[in-house]
């Protein structure tokens, strides 16, 4: 299965807020990463109406993101990004050891359509 989640993929570690709720302090993630989520599930959502998974347990999973600009990136961050998404959306059951092979990873500039592409398929091993 091929999924493509439009839009620079942000990292979700390295731009939380700090806000008090309830009179406690909570560290959340920024404003740009819930955004994104909220977006990519919508669409994740869409896509997801239309097909059956046929990948059940382990699964490898490669990811080429299309980055805006030159900007330095951590890629392991923007990776766990969409693995929380997919855990979110329910593509995957989690995302340990147990459930995902990282494949590959590698990113590359687009600035007129920044996205990530993530192809997933059954672990063979």
């Amino acid at each position: 299965m091929k999924l493509i989640i439009p839009g620079q993929t942000p990292s979700k570690k390295n731009a939380k807020r700090i806000v008090r709720a309830k009179g406690r302090m909570l560290i959340i993630s920024s404003k740009l990463h819930e955004e994104w989520h909220k977006n990519a599930s919508q669409h994740l959502e869409t896509i997801l109406s239309k097909y059956t998974p046929d990948a059940i347990g382990k699964v490898t999973i490669n990811y080429t993101f299309y980055v805006k600009d030159n900007r330095r990136r951590d890629v392991s961050n923007m990776l766990e990004s969409i693995n929380d998404l997919l855990v979110d959306c329910g593509v995957l059951e989690d995302d340990d050891w147990k459930h995902v092979r990282i494949g590959s990873a590698d990113a590359e500039v687009d600035k007129e359509n920044p996205r990530a592409e993530v192809t997933i398929k059954p672990d063979r091993r």
